[in-house]
């Protein structure tokens, strides 16, 4: 039974359009469409990551019956350690489901876990197993508006087996401080365990996590909320590559509506943009008089707003709004998407120079043939 709090809570995430409760209004039953966007966003944001473990190589597979069917098909033999990604409907071991102290069940249905086994070399693997659960706890952190609210658990060690374990979870006063877990880590020692899943006699060990990305998506949703819903026009807040979209355009009320060059710049803006891959509201909005205000958008946690006004048809020059300051920057139409790009972190300033560097090279190329 969920308390009065998580209750309104949830309550607030539904209306918002994020998630879809059962009809008892006691459980998640699935996310609704800016739900689905948060959580696309953050499987890409782990894909990501995972790419950046240059040490470990990580290779995707749609399903595992063992590491070894795996060996010298996808996987290079002299490949030491690497690591097999797979989704599941059920934990690869009894032991890596999401019960945890003071943790939550909120969903009507199991969700799908994301596993990562990890083969690594006996005698690297502890030192390998330290790093990998620190460095990934850090990236948790990394896209939370308030990092506090996740934490790393201590490790545990089993008497039974030779195993280690920790769990990194989310923890919120809007959850009555009670927690939701996001991902479990095992080190994995056990020769009998290890032979069950490789098939091998090989010297290795293994470096398990489950991830669940449901709960981690819930999570996110949660943390961009402040610590109280009371307030009914509340903002969401979320890390720029996690928001279901980046940008939404504007035209300016104080320009005649039927003026067909506002609405070619802000169609021009939306295509621009969108085949850049920011992910821009599919809809041209109005400040006044369109259902999808401002004021919507900070409650959807739209990081940015471009508004175009009476002068931008003449002058160029459109305005960019930063939903954390409120303030506002005139920018123009030719440089809105590098300008973007670069604040969303989609390119580094290195690349906009180079962008620079080749555009003049261009201009210097054809004024020379002409």
């Amino acid at each position: 039974m969920m308390s009065k709090s998580v209750v309104k809570c949830l309550s607030h995430l539904q209306n918002c359009g994020f998630i879809k409760l059962n009809e008892r209004k006691d459980l998640i039953k699935e996310f609704s469409t800016l739900g689905l966007l948060v959580r696309r966003n953050l499987k890409l944001s782990l894909n990501k990551y995972f790419r950046t473990l240059n040490n470990i190589p990580i290779f995707p597979v749609s399903c595992m019956n063992n590491l070894k069917s795996l060996k010298g098909t996808i996987i290079p033999h002299e490949t030491k350690s690497y690591g097999v990604l797979f989704p599941t409907k059920e934990p690869v071991f009894t032991q890596m489901d999401e019960s945890i102290p003071d943790g939550l069940s909120l969903w009507e249905e199991r969700s799908p876990i994301l596993n990562l086994v990890i083969v690594s070399e006996a005698i690297h693997s502890s030192n390998l197993f330290n790093s990998f659960q620190n460095r990934t706890y850090r990236w948790w952190r990394t896209l939370s508006p308030s990092p506090s609210l996740f934490y790393q658990s201590a490790i545990e060690k089993p008497t039974t087996l030779n195993e280690d374990r920790m769990f990194i979870a989310f923890r919120s006063p809007l959850l009555d401080s009670q927690s939701i877990c996001v991902e479990r880590m095992s080190h994995i020692y056990d020769r009998e365990q290890i032979d069950k899943l490789t098939k091998t006699d090989n010297d290795q060990n293994l470096i398990c996590c489950s991830i669940f990305q449901d709960n981690a998506t819930l999570a996110y949703l949660i943390n961009g909320l402040s610590t109280s819903t009371s307030h009914q026009n509340q903002d969401m807040f979320f890390q720029n590559s996690l928001a279901p979209y980046k940008v939404a355009i504007f035209i300016d009320d104080s320009s005649d509506s039927d003026d067909f060059r506002a609405h070619d710049i802000a169609n021009y803006l939306m295509k621009n943009l969108g085949e850049s891959g920011i992910d821009v509201f599919p809809f041209i909005c109005h400040h006044k008089h369109h259902l999808m205000s401002l004021g919507m958008c900070d409650k959807i946690g739209i990081p940015y707003i471009v508004s175009i006004k009476q002068e931008s048809k003449d002058s160029g020059v459109i305005y960019l709004r930063n939903k954390e300051t409120k303030l506002e920057e005139q920018v123009y139409i030719s440089q809105i998407k590098m300008t973007l790009l670069l604040y969303l972190k989609m390119i580094t300033p290195l690349d906009v120079k180079m962008s620079i560097f080749e555009e003049r090279q261009k201009k210097e190329k054809t004024s020379s043939k002409q």
